[in-house]
């Protein structure tokens, strides 16, 4: 791929792509392929029934969990990057015309108004996010499940995800869901996308 921004070829360098520079013009070619956990069961989310798969490091396999599941177009991915040094990426994921906009705008300015060296893992993510971090309630439900990401999706919220972190991230989990058992929280009825589970 053709490169004319300096800034861009560097990075692209950081992120293990390959740089080629010919009479003038500059190449990048992305040969990256980390080694990453192939795809299990979640240890922290266990069920008898249902997906017995879990999100791993890697974004491009969590990213096709979802999609593997969620097959429309209008299922949007607003990318970010957070972390002076560590240049981290997080993807800012909801439903058009399912999730409020104001929402989706909400999460994004929080992620982008981030000023830290670095972010490694979704969980230190969800501290920068929240409101009040002496909550005793937390105010945001993290889940390595994809059916679990799905069905929150499908429900109006707005996720976000980090590389090399196997979360997810959903903003305000409301206490009530705290009661309820998993089955009725991860189901989207008729009632689900009104009832901000």
């Amino acid at each position: 791929m053709l490169v004319t921004d300096a800034k861009k070829v560097v990075e692209g360098i950081v992120n293990g792509g390959v740089a080629i520079f010919h009479d003038g013009s500059t190449y990048l070619l992305h040969l990256y392929s980390p080694e990453s956990r192939t795809v299990q069961q979640s240890e922290t989310e266990t069920v008898i029934t249902g997906p017995h798969d879990a999100f791993v490091e890697s974004m491009t396999t969590n990213l096709s969990l979802i999609r593997r599941r969620i097959k429309s177009s209008h299922l949007k991915i607003i990318p970010c990057s957070v972390g002076e040094i560590s240049k981290s990426k997080v993807y800012i994921l909801y439903i058009q015309n399912i999730a409020n906009p104001e929402h989706v705008e909400e999460m994004r300015k929080r992620v982008q108004r981030i000023e830290t060296d670095g972010i490694l893992d979704g969980s230190i993510l969800t501290q920068y996010l929240e409101d009040s971090p002496n909550s005793v309630f937390p105010q945001f439900m993290i889940t390595e499940r994809p059916d679990v990401a799905a069905s929150k999706l499908m429900s109006g919220r707005v996720l976000t995800i980090m590389e090399n972190s196997p979360i997810v991230v959903a903003p305000r989990q409301p206490f009530l869901s705290f009661l309820l058992p998993r089955m009725i929280i991860t189901s989207v009825g008729p009632w689900g996308r009104h009832s901000a589970c």
